[in-house]
């Protein structure tokens, strides 16, 4: 077989890469986002100013409001397009969203991994790429099975969530950084989106897993 892939790190801090069926990064982008006023009501703010000999006091009201991050969906499609669109083989591999509703910092961060969801898998419909979705897990144990855990479980379980997460954040980037030697950002998961690619490389084109 000969089919490019898309691996996609779905969420706002994501990132999109394309990989030929030989394990070249054709392109590595971040997800392309914009700021939107958040659906939220403004929240008020009264500013007083005390009275001067020359001025009366004042009192002055105003109404901020939150913005929310999105995935900008035209941008999105207008890149997979530039790099794809000469392509006839491509099959997308798009990690699924962490959701969880334990706490009410985890419920914005899932609300947000879903609204990125729906953007992506929409421009991907549109597009008519196909898609496999795949857990973090699945591909972390192929790839880095030492980071997680795989084939030394009892270790794993001294670590507390944090350290056992940067532990794959690390091997994550430094597995990107063999596959695609121009990656610079340490920024948390920057290199996710080269792992899913080749993951997802090896599991269509017969390269073992």
């Amino acid at each position: 077989m000969s089919t490019y892939i898309l691996g996609i790190d779905n969420g706002i801090t994501g990132s999109i890469t394309l990989m030929s069926p030989e394990g070249k990064v054709i392109f590595y982008e971040p997800i392309p986002i914009y700021k939107e006023r958040k659906w939220t009501k403004p929240t008020k703010k009264v500013i007083r100013k005390k009275a001067t000999k020359t001025k009366p006091a004042e009192k002055q009201v105003k109404f901020e409001y939150d913005n929310i991050t999105m995935v900008d969906i035209h941008t999105l499609q207008r890149l997979i397009i530039k790099y794809t669109g000469t392509i006839n083989d491509v099959h997308c591999f798009l990690e699924r969203p962490a959701i969880s509703y334990a706490a009410a910092w985890s419920m914005k961060t899932s609300l947000s991994a879903a609204m990125s969801w729906a953007y992506v898998v929409y421009v991907l419909k549109n597009l008519k790429i196909p898609r496999t979705d795949i857990d973090s897990k699945e591909w972390q144990h192929q790839l880095i099975p030492e980071a997680s855990g795989e084939n030394n479980k009892e270790y794993m379980k001294t670590l507390k969530p944090g350290e056992r997460n940067k532990l794959l954040k690390e091997a994550a980037y430094e597995l990107a950084k063999t596959l695609y030697p121009a990656l610079n950002s340490k920024d948390k998961g920057a290199g996710d989106s080269i792992c899913i690619a080749e993951y997802g490389r090896l599991k269509m084109n017969g390269g073992g897993i």
